[in-house]
């Protein structure tokens, strides 16, 4: 029964932090372009958090994991995010916005890899599978997609402020219901003498880099598809929909990686996930009709699944404690610092050249694919234990 209470608790906390973020992704930049935002701007108060968040989550995570107080962390972390967002709502100057967002972003994006290192904890003191437990955060955000879309097309870009700040409220308490905390023991000090803690262990180092190029490669795609889409004559409920399939293979790919994946390589799994990546962005610069764009749509199993699924794995089964929680600080870090710099380029070049900024994206992931030659042989396997199914 424990277990088993461990698990939905999990399931319920993902759920409500990827629906907030399935209203926040394909619909904030319409909610500032509504508000007169160029696509410059738009593109800088996408980034400018995200390089924010280099700074912020892995010191945040590495206070938590020294704590050991990972539900007490979520619970201010989810009730200042929700503050920041508010604050959002009642902006309308450019600077005035970029700051709120990015306290947003800094509080909000700390908690993902908190809520994994706990996942993990399940993995190995309960044998759960981390796949089926991210699953629900992916049907929830396939749910907000489509809700979001349709509030959209009914009440305009500005319905999205509200809608998003109900799900933080409702994420709010869900983190009051997470496993209870268990003190971490702290095994390196603080401050100057304890700076060799935010060592990577040598062979995850190109790993975490690959999967952060790949993960990049997406910032055209979240910064300016839903964009792209309607510049193309895309309706809005389809544009949800156009989201949601792409969640639909991430959620098949989930629900089955702890059964198919659990004994292959991580560099294997992330090679993959970059192939994917770079056939679906190459396509997609050629703006392909609707019917095709679905097709597309489901290689987000390949560009974002398989690879968060392996590089979360991959640090989870490698470490344990507080080193589990900062390595998985430090990989939302550098992910954050490769996705702001992406980011901040996506806009100019979809200002330039429209849906042909996919290209650069392919790049991203042809890069990220070719850092995996700098892997160390001897340590391709996704862990030293394989994950239970």
């Amino acid at each position: 029964m424990r277990s088993m209470n461990y698990a939905f608790r999990l399931s319920l906390h993902f759920a409500l932090q990827f629906a907030a973020l399935g209203l926040y992704l394909p619909f904030f930049p319409l909610w500032l372009a509504d508000r007169g935002f160029a696509p410059g701007e738009i593109s800088l108060i996408l980034a400018v958090p995200v390089i924010v968040r280099v700074v912020s989550t892995p010191l945040i995570t590495d206070r938590a994991g020294r704590s050991g107080m990972l539900k007490g962390s979520m619970i201010v972390l989810a009730a200042g995010a929700l503050a920041a967002f508010s604050l959002v709502t009642v902006q309308s100057g450019f600077w005035p916005v970029l700051i709120a967002v990015s306290v947003f972003s800094a509080l909000y994006a700390a908690i993902l890899p908190l809520s994994e290192a706990l996942a993990m904890q399940g993995v190995r003191r309960f044998g759960h599978d981390y796949g089926r437990m991210r699953l629900w955060g992916s049907a929830a955000f396939i749910a907000a997609n489509i809700a979001g879309g349709a509030l959209i097309a009914r009440f305009g870009a500005q319905a999205s402020g509200p809608g998003i700040m109900l799900l933080l409220a409702a994420l709010l308490g869900a983190a009051f219901l997470l496993p209870g905390d268990v003190r971490a023991h702290v095994t390196v000090p603080a401050g100057l003498s304890g700076l060799r803690r935010w060592k990577v262990p040598r062979e995850l180092v190109p790993l975490v880099i690959a999967a952060s190029l790949i993960q990049a490669s997406h910032a055209v795609y979240y910064g300016f598809g839903t964009l792209g889409f309607e510049r193309e004559g895309i309706g809005n409920t389809t544009i949800g929909l156009l989201w949601a399939t792409g969640v639909a293979a991430e959620i098949v790919l989930f629900a089955a990686a702890g059964v198919l994946f659990a004994r292959r390589s991580a560099s294997l799994l992330i090679g993959a996930g970059a192939a994917g990546a770079l056939i679906r962005w190459a396509a997609m610069a050629f703006a392909p009709a609707v019917i095709p764009l679905f097709a597309l749509q489901t290689l987000h199993a390949f560009s974002f699944a398989l690879t968060h699924y392996a590089i979360v794995r991959a640090i989870g089964l490698r470490l344990e404690g507080e080193q589990a929680v900062r390595v998985q600080g430090i990989n939302s870090a550098i992910a954050a610092l490769i996705m702001g710099v992406a980011m901040a380029g996506a806009g100019p070049l979809f200002g330039m050249f429209g849906l042909k900024a996919y290209f650069g994206a392919a790049l991203l992931a042809a890069a990220g694919l070719a850092a995996l030659w700098f892997q160390p042989h001897k340590a391709g396997d996704g862990g030293i234990r394989s994950e239970p199914s």
